[in-house]
């Protein structure tokens, strides 16, 4: 069964171009960086922000590790979904790096243990072992940047 809202935005799915004119005229901040309605993942890291456009994310693949602010994170997305969460890569000290093998598995270099989309180890040494999430959340492009107009955009 399909899950289908009613009411206020019943009829718009994440992504839509359209904003109601009560909505459009509340709107304070416009950044012209990206198309207002491309969709995001936004992460706060101890203050640093960054918004990961989700096309950007699917071109790059399932891994996608960057230093936020102080943080050593790691984006993990399954291309062309919905599918995107941010997490911290130490695990008890050790700094893990993370990498998509040829069965399409995330795996830290580290362990060689698989992980996934949901930060969560599967199997291996770290079985069972959860990462770290940051603040992160997936939004349209414009109302993200009116929360947070300081944020730096991801670019490959």
């Amino acid at each position: 069964m399909l899950f289908r809202s009613e009411g206020h935005g019943s009829g718009d799915l994440p992504g839509t171009k359209r904003i109601g004119r009560n909505m459009a005229k509340s709107l304070k901040h416009k950044d012209d960086r990206l198309p207002r309605h491309d969709l995001i993942l936004g992460v706060t890291v101890n203050g640093a922000e960054r918004a990961y456009p989700m096309k950007a994310l699917t071109r790059k693949g399932a891994v996608l590790q960057e230093q936020l602010g102080d943080r050593p994170i790691v984006v993990l997305h399954k291309p062309e979904s919905f599918l995107a969460g941010a997490f911290v890569r130490d695990v008890n000290g050790t700094l893990l790096d993370f990498t998509q093998n040829d069965r399409g598995e995330i795996v830290d270099q580290q362990t060689g243990s698989t992980w996934n989309f949901a930060g969560i180890c599967k199997s291996g040494t770290l079985q069972g072992t959860e990462l770290e999430p940051v603040t992160y959340i997936m939004e349209e492009w414009y109302i993200w940047v009116t929360h947070h107009p300081q944020a730096s955009l991801y670019s490959p």
